[in-house]
């Protein structure tokens, strides 16, 4: 007589039921899902360019360790044949002149970064490296052949961003390796005048030094001394009248300095004009 066997299946609960279900939607279903919503936000003929993008986001996530060194090396993988690093090279090195990474930024340069490859801004690697006072990758950039007058989309020199935000040592670097120290910006402001402005003296007179013209003007006809005026840089005022600056020099409606310390009623100034 032939036996049938009886299968007993244990019972399962409600909660082990769950996890089974959750199971075959992480490990079956959500891997499609996921690559159909991500080649929809980053569709794979734009996924390098926006990884460039995204550089600076990725590197935090990857000194906050959201991103591990397996997963940082597919993003920013190094050549198989020697090549150095891949294509965002060119991106890297304006970020780590900005971070002041100076042994990385050499590596990007041993590795045929592109010294002048520009931001969206259009600022340079070397212009970064002034504005943001790395006068060790100033000189590193330099030696590389960097091109020492390569604007911004203001037409803003490495020069005068240098001058802008104080960095006296690399403007002293910056004219010691032949900047043209008379470029300007787009509304025709020269090193000396943004310096007038913000009152930097030491600048003022780092630049009178190397023969800037004292009296080149803006766009408005507003002159270096007439800046120094307006914003109240007594010193620097001094300093331009101590270099024989023209004390007539008109801005437009023939409003020079003097008459226009008069109207503002600056009486320190006007003393220090017309004395």
């Amino acid at each position: 007589m032939a036996t049938s066997t009886i299968v007993c299946v244990p019972h399962v609960s409600e909660e082990e039921e769950n996890y089974l279900r959750m199971h075959l939607l992480v490990t079956g279903i959500s891997p499609r899902a996921v690559r159909i919503l991500f080649d929809k936000e980053f569709h794979p003929s734009q996924l390098d360019a926006s990884i460039k993008n995204g550089y600076g986001t990725l590197s935090d996530m990857k000194k906050k360790r959201v991103i591990n060194t397996a997963q940082w090396n597919l993003l920013f993988p190094r050549g198989d044949k020697g090549e150095g690093l891949d294509p965002c090279r060119s991106v890297l090195l304006p970020h780590k002149c900005t971070e002041g990474h100076i042994n990385i930024v050499q590596l990007l340069l041993e590795n045929k970064a592109d010294i002048n490859k520009c931001k969206d801004d259009e600022a340079s690697p070397l212009f970064i490296a002034c504005q943001q006072g790395h006068k060790d990758i100033v000189q590193r950039l330099l030696d590389h052949n960097a091109d020492i007058n390569k604007c911004n989309k203001c037409e803003e020199s490495p020069l005068y961003a240098s001058c802008e935000f104080n960095k006296a040592d690399i403007v002293h670097l910056l004219l010691n390796n032949n900047a043209d120290i008379n470029k300007c910006s787009v509304d025709e402001m020269s090193p000396l005048f943004i310096a007038c402005q913000v009152g930097h003296t030491n600048i003022v007179q780092l630049l009178l030094d190397n023969k800037s013209d004292i009296n080149k003007c803006k766009a408005d006809d507003a002159s270096p001394l007439f800046i120094a005026c307006q914003e109240g840089n007594t010193n620097v005022v001094q300093l331009l009248l101590d270099n024989r600056a023209d004390i007539n020099k008109s801005l437009l409606f023939n409003l020079n300095p003097v008459i226009f310390a008069k109207v503002r009623n600056i009486k320190t100034k006007l003393q220090i004009i017309l004395r």
